[in-house]
């Protein structure tokens, strides 16, 4: 209705990073509308982390505006291996690629890009017909064939593709554990520093998150929730963020026809 003044009730998340972690940037953040502050666990280790939590807390406490810290799970890393050429590999439409297990580099045979993968089940479990992405759905491939230790795909929307890129497999059921060792010990952290989210990725099935908030139970110190029981209801004082990422080039069509039932299971228990 012109001239009248809606709330607004959309949250701003900003990742914090090496370009945004000073205070500087965090105050300017805040005051851009920034509710929620990321912190990625797969970049940087601990003490990245803890430096970059306490610039918020300090900064939001200085304002005296209340400001989230969320953090985000890393998840199985499906990620391209190691492409030693500089600059990477350009891959062109129309090309055929291989993704092959048990290499270290990426390499040129028989006129056929070679790239490594960081997850060897992935030539099994991508189909010949399903898609195949690369970096955030940049390069776009299908599956055509298995063959031994590699999968040749080929290449629907060309791109560059260097080292640690992210492969995406919307179509495919992925065996891969949502919640990882490492994952485990970043949980433990976000309890210890008193994070006011996690956020678990690649969730396929609500037992997944359930064992995150089970686990969660068992960890979050009593006090921390003692005179708050909403928050003991929704993960024992850190609530549960469930991620499916969604890109303009590949919506991972099994997330969203599981996700209502993912939704209902997840919360059923909260």
């Amino acid at each position: 209705m012109q001239g009248t003044q809606r709330p607004v009730r959309a949250k701003i998340v900003a990742t914090l990073g090496p370009a945004s972690e000073s205070p500087e940037m965090v105050r300017r953040l805040i005051e851009a509308g920034v509710a929620v502050f990321r912190l990625n666990f797969s970049h940087g280790g601990a003490a990245d982390h803890l430096k970059r939590l306490m610039a918020v807390r300090s900064v939001a406490a200085e304002m005296a505006r209340p400001v989230a810290v969320m953090g985000d799970l890393c998840g199985p890393k499906i990620r391209v291996g190691r492409v030693p050429q500089a600059g990477g590999i350009e891959l062109k439409a129309g090309q055929d690629v291989e993704l092959r297990r048990g290499i270290d580099a990426a390499m040129v045979e028989g006129g056929t890009v070679v790239l490594p993968v960081t997850y060897p089940e992935l030539i099994h479990e991508a189909l010949p017909g399903q898609r195949v992405l690369i970096n955030d759905g940049a390069v776009r491939m299908l599956a055509v064939e298995r063959d031994g230790d590699g999968l040749r795909c080929r290449v629907i929307v060309g791109g560059v593709v260097s080292s640690g890129k992210g492969i995406n497999l919307p179509d495919s059921a992925i065996s891969a554990t949502a919640i990882t060792e490492q994952d485990w010990k970043n949980v433990e952290w976000a309890v210890e520093h008193g994070l006011d989210f996690l956020a678990l990725s690649f969730v396929r099935r609500a037992e997944e998150v359930r064992e995150l908030k089970d686990r969660l139970c068992g960890m979050c110190p009593v006090e921390r929730y003692r005179d708050d029981p909403a928050s003991a209801e929704l993960g024992c004082g850190i609530p549960v963020v469930a991620k499916r990422s969604l890109t303009p080039h590949g919506i991972p069509s099994t997330g969203l026809r599981s996700f209502p039932f993912i939704a209902r299971r997840s919360a059923a228990r909260a």
